[in-house]
């Protein structure tokens, strides 16, 4: 027979550092899901509509940004040219209503602001809440870094304020 072995823990385990770990490992509740989606889905069909303003330009920039950073940790596959793609539309619907006043969205744009609502969607159904926070994070350092940098070489920064 074995001796058993001496060594006793003095503390007993940290129940918040349990918590936090469990709630890390769990995908964002269905309410939350829904809540991230509809601010996204409903931005997206006010600037379909032409009623949609700056705030709802900030809405789907943040799940731009945001699917851009899913794809970094791993969780969407290929999306280096839809990002891109998004991107360049975004810039060109921007630059419109800048240059004549005009909030009228062609339908390819409208259609590609479907389809990051509808991938944003799918993201939220996958993601953890870690992975949530990280990407949310990765998001406001790339912000403050292209805010700091500006507008340089074949990188625009437009700022929705």
């Amino acid at each position: 027979m074995k001796k058993r072995s001496s060594y006793r823990p003095k503390h007993s385990a940290n129940p918040l550092a349990y918590i936090t770990a469990i709630q890390g490992a769990h995908k964002l509740c269905a309410h939350d899901q829904l809540t991230r989606a509809a601010r996204v889905r409903c931005a997206v069909e006010r600037l379909s509509d032409s009623t949609g303003d700056m705030a709802d330009w900030r809405d789907v920039a943040d799940a731009l940004n945001m699917v851009e950073a899913f794809a970094h940790i791993g969780l969407v596959r290929d999306a280096r040219e839809f990002v891109a793609e998004q991107q360049e539309s975004m810039a060109t619907a921007l630059d419109r209503h800048k240059a004549t006043g005009s909030n009228v969205l062609r339908p390819v744009e409208c259609q590609l602001l479907r389809d990051l609502a509808a991938t944003w969607a799918e993201c939220l159904a996958e993601v953890t809440c870690r992975q949530y926070f990280e990407a949310e994070q990765r998001v406001v350092r790339k912000v403050q870094q292209a805010l700091a940098k500006g507008s340089h070489g074949d990188v625009r920064v437009v700022e929705l304020a």
